[in-house]
């Protein structure tokens, strides 16, 4: 039994136009019967048979099959609800026609995860007068055979409702009679419901009519008082893999010649996006003073001349731009963001900053992107996308200040909004020079307002790769990596900044101002990849007896994160120090009335101050070495010994 309760179905079209095709529609199907659905076109006959086979979902109302509301139905209970109460007849039949006769019939049963019923389907074929034809393709048969074969196939899986479009609309008068008898007896052990024009075989055929108009039924004789017993239980539908392989290889032969020119356009589209991909990755880099010319020189070969680079964009119909990266004063040249605090409970979002920045001019005309603002002009006028400027919301970033000296506080700019960033105008530092944002790009950000919530710590806990090599990704770090973080890199400028903007050389060694590979005196080295600047402003660190604010730093002094120690002795840190907490625990639990209870980052810091003392890390002689912007290993040098000053208690990974 199938109940409607206050059935409406609303379409919204392109212009948010509302079409009302159900309204209001309330009525019960019995549980076997023969129901005609009558109405003009556009009455809402095929939207109420796609509601009653699972196909669409009212806009409000309730369907009750067997005492199951689908209300709360998902995608695959329709399926499972399909698979085992609703067979559809179509009228344009919606068959296999690669498949014989047979195989059309059997699908039925395997999406059940029946055994073939041989004898069965013999059966039902000889019913309906197909018996001697289970060979032929569909090609080779009549229109009013391959009715009777969407018939088959629609009755052979014992469904309790069969479904009919207009199954005569395409069938001669004589034919179209003969489906209908054929109908009209499955009715006797089934409910057959049929949605057609055709008044004259409801007045003969019928045992109930259901009559639409503009989406309100206007008259049906169904009994208001059916009964019925019947549970709703459906069965999963799935097609054997070994069928569904066979049936795509089948499939694949079918068309051979569209299949040739499918597999040659694919290559011909991959082949393209490649080359593509290649040349919109084309970096040039501005590289070191040259005194004696006076100007900037690439420190390596560019991918591309000019000339190639006008050829191909004139063959891609695109402007391709070069990419560049500066380094002023032995140092990368990028924006500073405020983000000492950040832990590992800081939001994933806002964990990474934006250390490297890659500067691109192009040309306003070109500029297709869809901004807050307006396009750079000035050389000192630049545009971002959204995710820098968000960082800047929620960090803060570096001033611009003419006077700024090396123990002076620095200033950060903590703006409120987007729109705050171009009222203000402000200026930021950018090397020795100034920058003023004066466009945002508007990126699609939606899909990542998780990351905004969950912190770092929880999202890296959760990005595993099980024992098959596969990356499990839940919060789409990589394609926020990809899609939003790399991205915000690039800084777009006018043609004036490459020009115009003036950068201070590079200069000779100045060890405090450079990347270092710090080697101790006692043979144990280390590596380190981090940048290192001057003390420009307060920080806490550990000087051997106690924690301390430090603003300054002889020359010959440097301070070290706690994330170096462990190099420091060639890895016996992270050992030490679990094996340490994991006596602690094993005391306390052996003598939890005597010995005092102690966190685990109590533990840890505790630990740290005896390791710092037993390995005489304070204090210490440090042989620097370093090598040049985008250098090799042959071209390092060294430079002289500096004093480990003290140990810095977090995880920035920065060393003074």
């Amino acid at each position: 039994m199938i109940e409607l309760k206050k059935i409406t179905k609303i379409y919204k079209g392109k212009r948010k136009v509302k079409t009302v095709a159900l309204d209001d529609v309330s009525f019960t199907l019995p549980d076997k019967g023969f129901v005609f659905i009558l109405g003009k076109s556009g009455c809402g006959k095929s939207t109420l048979l796609h509601l009653l086979g699972g196909l669409d979902k009212p806009t409000s109302g309730e369907i009750i099959v067997n005492g199951k509301s689908t209300k709360k139905f998902r995608n695959k209970d329709f399926d499972y609800y399909r698979n085992t109460y609703v067979g559809f007849i179509f009228q344009d039949f919606n068959l296999l026609e690669e498949y014989s006769l047979y195989d059309n019939v059997s699908l039925a049963l395997r999406l059940q995860r029946k055994k073939v019923d041989h004898e069965k389907i013999s059966q039902l074929l000889e019913q309906l007068e197909l018996n001697g034809l289970e060979k032929r393709k569909m090609n080779e048969l009549s229109g009013g055979q391959k009715q009777r074969v969407a018939i088959a196939r629609a009755m052979i899986k014992d469904p309790e409702i069969l479904l009919a479009d207009e199954p005569t609309g395409s069938l001669d008068e004589t034919t179209g009679k003969q489906i209908f008898e054929q109908l009209k007896r499955i009715s006797e052990e089934k409910l057959v419901v049929v949605v057609t024009h055709d008044r004259e075989a409801a007045m003969t055929y019928a045992d109930s009519v259901i009559e639409l108009k503009d989406g309100k039924v206007i008259s049906n004789n169904l009994s208001n008082s059916i009964n019925s017993t019947r549970i709703f239980v459906a069965k999963k539908s799935k097609l054997p893999f070994s069928f569904a392989l066979k049936m795509a290889f089948r499939n694949l032969g079918s068309k051979k010649v569209r299949l040739f020119f499918t597999i040659f356009l694919l290559f011909c589209a991959l082949s393209f996006f490649g080359i593509a991909e290649l040349f919109s990755n084309f970096f040039v880099y501005k590289g070191e003073y040259n005194e004696q010319l006076g100007k900037y020189i690439l420190e390596q070969t560019p991918l591309l001349t000019e000339q190639d680079r006008k050829e191909m964009n004139d063959s891609f119909e695109q402007t391709l731009y070069p990419v560049y990266q500066i380094n002023e004063n032995n140092m990368y040249v990028s924006f500073q963001f405020d983000n000492e605090k950040s832990n590992e409970q800081t939001p994933y979002y806002y964990h990474h900053s934006l250390y490297y920045v890659n500067f691109i001019p192009v040309d306003k005309k070109d500029f297709k992107k869809e901004l807050w603002g307006r396009y750079p002009e000035k050389a000192d006028e630049i545009v971002v996308h959204q995710y820098f400027a968000e960082q800047m919301i929620y960090h803060g970033i570096l001033l611009y200040n003419e006077n700024t000296s090396i123990n002076q506080k620095p200033v950060y700019y903590k703006p409120n909004s987007i729109e705050q960033i171009l009222e203000d105008g402000i200026y930021l530092k950018l090397g020795s020079n100034r920058v003023k944002i004066v466009g945002i790009i508007k990126d699609d950000l939606k899909e990542y307002e998780l990351l905004k919530k969950t912190p770092y710590k929880t999202v890296n806990q959760e990005m595993t790769t099980n024992l098959f090599g596969f990356y499990k990704d839940p919060y789409q770090t990589k394609k926020f990596s990809k899609k939003i973080q790399l991205p915000a890199s690039n800084v777009y400028v006018s043609k004036k900044f490459v020009d115009e903007i003036k950068w201070i050389p590079n200069q000779k060694v100045d060890m405090n101002n450079y990347q270092l590979d710090a080697v101790f005196s006692d043979s144990r080295s280390y590596l380190s990849a981090e940048q290192v600047g001057y003390l420009d402003h307060s920080v806490k660190a550990y000087n051997g007896q106690e924690e301390v604010m430090l603003d300054t730093l002889n020359s010959n002094e440097i301070l070290v994160p706690e994330s170096y120690l462990n190099d420091i002795t060639n890895g016996t840190l992270d050992q030490q120090q679990e094996e340490y907490i994991n006596q602690y625990q094993q005391l306390l639990k052996n003598n939890p009335d005597t010995v005092e209870y102690k966190t685990n980052e109590e533990l840890k810091k505790e630990f740290l101050l005896k390791y710092i003392s037993d390995n005489h890390i304070i204090g210490s002689s440090v042989k620097i070495r370093f090598f040049d912007h985008m250098s090799v290993p042959s071209r390092i040098r060294n430079i002289g010994n500096v004093i480990i000053k003290g140990v810095i208690f977090d995880t920035s990974g920065e060393y003074y």
